[in-house]
């Protein structure tokens, strides 16, 4: 489907219009909504040739790469049957194998219990899991993304291995990153839960990190396929290569500052 450059809406009934910017997963997923809500007739406005945002594939020598998000996960109902319901014809079941190369290794991400002793040795999980221990018993005050993952792993292991792989995956100091974005991570993972995972084998449904996600056949691309269909059957419009430079706002007649 082929995005409108700069055409007139179609609509010709009473609808309000609502402007969206922004033609990534969220801005064609409101424009969706709205229009599915029947009152509005959305008008998405993308800044790049094509709508997408960061949720893109890149296409090299053949090989279509992910730019961005590269598996569908959510703890998120509502999220969760919105991506069954848009996406049902694309969908795959995919098992997760994530490696990260650290001491001139690679090693399974979420780290593994007995490959983590082996491939950093003994004495500096050992140190690790005092580090944790002597966290716990300092801490307090603000929470913050780095004082929780502090807290759950230790600071040893958070500076060796989590605040640097953070760094590199968000492009972003993680100081300035939500505590929510720790809570979600604290509660599928720790230290503590990563050692009695040596002696324990996980419930089905109590996993700790994600063994199995959803994907789409293409590429994350095909999701925004998807919501571009969707959203335009539902009435919205996308104009590409409009970068919005002002917003003015202006009240109602007859409401708050309007004239009577």
């Amino acid at each position: 489907m082929t995005p409108k450059q700069d055409s007139p809406n179609s609509d010709s009934d009473s609808r309000a219009r609502a402007v969206v910017i922004g033609g990534g997963v969220c801005g064609l997923a409101v424009a969706m909504r709205l229009g599915q809500s029947g009152r509005y007739a959305p008008l998405v406005l993308e800044t790049e040739a094509k709508p997408g945002g960061l949720a893109r594939s890149l296409d090299f020598k053949g090989v279509s790469t992910d730019m961005g998000p590269h598996r569908l996960h959510t703890e998120i109902p509502e999220v969760y049957d919105l991506i069954s319901e848009i996406c049902a014809p694309s969908l795959i079941q995919v098992k997760r194998k994530s490696r990260i190369f650290l001491r001139g290794k690679f090693m399974a991400y979420p780290p593994e219990p007995i490959s983590a002793l082996m491939h950093l040795g003994f004495v500096r999980c050992g140190r690790f899991g005092l580090s944790m221990l002597g966290e716990a018993i300092r801490r307090g005050g603000e929470e913050t993304y780095e004082s929780l993952m502090r807290g759950a792993f230790g600071p040893a292991m958070y500076d060796f291995m989590l605040r640097p792989y953070t760094a590199k995956v968000w492009k972003t100091d993680p100081r300035l990153i939500h505590a929510d974005t720790a809570r979600v991570r604290v509660s599928a993972g720790s230290l503590a839960k990563l050692v009695t995972g040596v002696f324990r084998r996980e419930k089905k449904g109590e996993e700790t990190s994600l063994k199995e996600f959803r994907y789409v056949r293409g590429g994350i691309k095909t999701l925004v396929r998807h919501l571009l269909e969707h959203a335009e059957e539902a009435g919205a419009e996308l104009r590409v290569s409009r970068p919005v430079t002002k917003i003015e706002l202006r009240p109602e007649p007859g409401g708050a500052g309007g004239s009577s």
